[in-house]
């Protein structure tokens, strides 16, 4: 049997699937740090991270940066609080990934909610849908 996973891993390489991600949570983490989210803020961006590795596959389809903003914008939308533009006019994803737009951050964010709407209800409850 063994010998069969080790040929199927070889194939996959091969093939060139990525067998190993890098999670969005390191960058959730240094992100909320950095604008002194507060620990709710923090805490549910965090979930999120882990649920959109469980229920997306945004992890596969986006760089784990861009799946931390994401987290961390639906969390901040869930909140209502406001990340303010740092003194050089920039906003706070910019300094996370220079390739993220607010309108690629809109977009997936709908994404993410509309898989967290077909979820089982206590997501829902949790979450305020």
């Amino acid at each position: 049997m063994f010998e069969v996973v080790s040929h199927e891993y070889i194939l996959l390489q091969t093939l060139g699937f990525r067998l190993a991600i890098e999670h969005p949570h390191t960058y959730v983490v240094k992100v909320c740090q950095l604008v002194k989210a507060s620990k709710d803020l923090a805490q549910t961006s965090y979930i999120m991270a882990t649920t959109s590795l469980h229920m997306t596959t945004m992890c596969v389809q986006y760089k784990p940066t861009v799946v931390a903003c994401v987290c961390i914008h639906l969390a901040c939308k869930w909140s209502n609080y406001l990340i303010e533009p740092c003194t050089e006019g920039h906003d706070w994803f910019y300094y996370v990934d220079r390739s993220i737009t607010l309108e690629l951050l809109e977009e997936l964010t709908q994404e993410f909610i509309a898989v967290l709407e077909k979820s089982p209800h206590r997501f829902k409850r949790k979450f305020g849908k």
